[in-house]
C-alpha cells in the first residue's frame, strides 16, 4: 500500500545502485508497484527505472503521479564513467548534457559549493571512449528533463559514483562493487539530501488564491500544475507578492503558463 506525504524520491537505473539505500532506510517493496519496482518508507521512496533515458523518463512520470507528493525533493543516483577520476569517487552534476539532443541544463548549486561537481554527458547507449573531461551516463539528460515538471530546480540534483575510467573499463564492473561504493557514500548522500531540505524549508508557501482560482478556470495536466506550482512561488520569492494573472488576457492553461514565464524572465532571473 502506497504511504503518503513523500518528501525525497531517489532514482536510480540497476538493483546494484539501490541495495545500499534499500538497506539504509529500510525501505519496503510497494506490492502491484509494476512497472517499476517502488520502494518507501515514511516519506522516502527509491525507484529502480531499468537501464536508459527512455526507461529514467517512463519511469519517473509513472512514480511521481501514484506517489502522493508536493515539492519532492528529487534525487538521480547511480554510477558513471569519467576519462580520470578515481573509481568510486563520488561527484553532483552541475551540467547535464543530452549527447544526442545537444540540450543542456544546470543543476541550482548555491547550496552545494563545497561539494565536487563535474559536467556530465548522457547518451543512449554505453560510452567508453573518454574523450570529453565529463562524466558519462544514460540516464541523467531524461531524469532531469522530466523531474522539472514535478518539483522546483532548487529540489533537483544527480549524484554519480566513477564506476569505469581509461585504466579500468565498464566490463570490470561487478554489482558488488557498485552497492559497496554507494555504501560508502551514505554519508554524503544524506548531507545533500539535508541541504536540499533546508532548501525545501526555506521556498516560501504560495495562497490558495490565485492558485486554487487558476486550476478550476483551466484544465491543467498533472505536470502543468505542478509547473504552475512551481512558477507562482518563485514569482512570490522574487517579489513577495503574488502574481496578477488577470494582466496576461490567458485564454488557456498553455498560454498562462507562457506569460509567467516570460515575467519572470522579463526580470532576468533564470529559472
Amino acid at each position: 500500500m502506497i504511504e503518503h506525504d513523500v518528501e525525497v524520491v531517489v532514482f536510480v537505473a540497476l538493483m546494484a545502485e539501490a541495495r545500499a539505500l534499500i538497506g539504509h532506510w529500510r525501505l519496503r517493496l510497494i506490492a502491484g508497484s509494476s512497472p517499476f519496482a517502488i520502494y518507501q518508507n515514511g516519506r522516502k521512496a527509491l525507484v529502480v527505472t531499468g537501464m536508459g533515458k527512455a526507461n529514467m523518463a517512463a519511469a519517473l512520470g509513472y512514480s511521481l503521479s501514484v506517489l502522493p507528493n508536493q515539492n519532492p525533493i528529487l534525487l538521480n543516483l547511480g554510477i558513471a564513467g569519467h576519462p580520470q577520476h578515481s573509481l568510486g569517487s563520488w561527484w553532483l552534476a552541475h551540467k547535464i548534457t543530452d549527447a544526442e539532443t545537444g540540450k543542456s541544463w544546470y543543476p541550482p548549486m548555491s547550496l552545494m559549493a563545497q561539494m565536487p561537481s563535474s559536467a556530465l554527458m548522457s547518451f543512449s547507449r554505453p560510452h567508453d571512449t573518454y574523450q570529453f573531461d565529463t562524466l558519462y551516463d544514460m540516464e541523467a539528460s531524461a531524469f532531469y528533463e522530466i523531474a522539472c515538471k514535478f518539483s522546483n530546480l532548487e529540489l533537483i540534483q544527480s549524484i554519480k559514483l566513477v564506476s569505469d575510467n581509461r585504466q579500468q573499463s565498464i566490463a570490470s564492473i561487478t554489482p558488488q562493487q557498485v552497492t559497496d561504493w554507494i555504501s560508502d557514500k551514505i554519508p554524503e548522500i544524506e548531507y545533500v539530501l539535508s541541504a536540499l531540505q533546508r532548501a525545501k524549508d526555506s521556498i516560501p508557501p504560495i495562497a490558495q488564491e490565485p492558485y486554487q482560482t487558476l486550476i478550476k478556470q483551466w484544465h491543467f495536466s498533472v505536470s502543468n500544475a505542478v509547473r504552475l506550482r512551481q512558477l507562482l512561488q518563485t514569482w512570490r520569492l522574487m517579489t513577495g507578492e503574488d502574481f496578477k494573472w488577470q494582466a496576461c488576457e490567458a485564454k488557456s492553461a498553455k498560454h498562462l503558463l507562457k506569460c509567467l514565464e516570460q515575467a519572470l524572465d522579463a526580470m532576468e532571473f533564470r529559472l
